[in-house]
C-alpha cells in the first residue's frame, strides 16, 4: 500500500501562528515546502540538516518565533517580494561578500523576487555587467528599506494611544 501524499494544506494548518498566517505574497511558503522535501507537518520540517525554520528571539516582545529562510533552497529564488521589509538584509549579504568570492553568481530581479544565478561564460568576461546588476541591488535594498521603515512607523502608531480629540458635551 502507497503512503498518502504529504499536502501543502495540512501542512500548512501544522505551522505555529506567526507562519500559518502568513500569506503568500509575503512569503512563498509552498515553494520552501516543495524545495525541502514537501515534509507532512511543522515538526518534520524543523529536523535534519536544513531545517525549514529557525526560532529567532524578538527582544521588544521577550519572545521567539520561527522564522523561515530568505532563499529556497534548491532554486536560488527569494522567498520574500522585493518589497519585504528584509529582503534587503539579503542583498546587502551579497554585496558584503568581496567581488572575487562571488565572481560566478549573480543576482538577477525577475517578477516580484529576486534570484541568485550562476553567471554564463561571456558574463564573466564582461566586467559591465556588474556594475549595472549592482546599481540594482542598491535600487532593491533601497526600496526593502523604505518597506521596513513604512511598517516601523505603522507599529509606532499602532502602540501609540489615541486621543478623544471629540468637541466636549455641554454641561447644563
Amino acid at each position: 500500500m502507497n503512503k498518502p501524499k504529504p499536502k501543502f494544506k495540512d501542512f500548512k494548518k501544522s505551522l505555529p501562528e506567526n507562519l500559518a498566517n502568513t500569506p503568500n505574497r509575503k512569503y512563498n511558503m509552498r515553494r520552501n515546502w516543495k524545495e525541502s522535501g514537501k515534509p507532512k507537518d511543522f515538526n518534520e520540517s524543523i529536523k535534519g540538516e536544513e531545517p525549514m525554520f529557525n526560532k529567532v528571539y524578538h527582544p521588544e516582545e521577550g519572545k521567539s518565533y520561527y522564522h523561515g529562510g530568505s532563499v529556497g533552497p534548491k532554486s536560488g529564488k527569494f522567498l520574500k517580494p522585493k518589497r519585504h521589509i528584509s529582503t534587503y538584509k539579503e542583498l546587502e549579504g551579497f554585496k558584503s561578500v568581496p567581488k572575487e568570492e562571488r565572481s560566478g553568481t549573480k543576482l538577477v530581479s525577475r517578477g516580484r523576487t529576486w534570484k541568485y544565478k550562476e553567471k554564463t561564460a561571456r558574463e564573466m568576461k564582461r566586467p559591465g555587467v556588474d556594475k549595472r546588476s549592482e546599481k540594482r541591488i542598491d535600487r532593491g535594498i533601497a526600496m526593502s528599506k523604505k518597506a521596513e521603515a513604512k511598517y516601523n512607523a505603522k507599529q509606532q502608531a499602532k502602540q501609540q494611544p489615541k486621543l478623544n480629540l471629540s468637541k466636549p458635551s455641554k454641561r447644563k
